[in-house]
C-alpha cells in the first residue's frame, strides 16, 4: 500500500483490497473516503462514496481535479496487478 497526503486535505492511497483482483487508488478527504478508482475492466472506473454526515461533498474544483489526476497517475505507475 502506498499513501500520501497533500496540503489541502486530500490523501491518496494505492492499495490491494481483498475483494478486488487489481490494485485500486482511493482518495480520502480529512480521513474520510471520497472515491475509489479501479481498473477491474477494460477501462478505469470511478466509484464515489456518500459523505457520512453531510448531504454532499464540496471541494474547490481545481483541487479535486488535481487529486483525481494524481490518483490515476499513481495507479497507472504501480500497474494493475497486486
Amino acid at each position: 500500500m502506498s499513501s500520501e497526503t497533500n496540503g489541502n486535505g486530500f490523501s491518496i492511497t494505492v492499495a490491494s483490497l481483498p475483494d478486488r483482483e487489481y490494485l485500486v487508488s482511493e482518495i480520502s478527504f480529512n480521513n474520510v473516503q471520497w472515491l475509489e478508482i479501479n481498473h477491474e475492466e477494460e477501462e478505469m472506473k470511478i466509484q464515489f462514496y456518500p459523505h457520512p454526515s453531510l448531504p454532499c461533498w464540496e471541494f474547490d474544483l481545481n483541487e479535486a481535479l488535481e487529486a483525481l489526476a494524481e490518483a490515476r497517475k499513481r495507479l497507472v505507475a504501480m500497474g494493475p496487478k497486486i
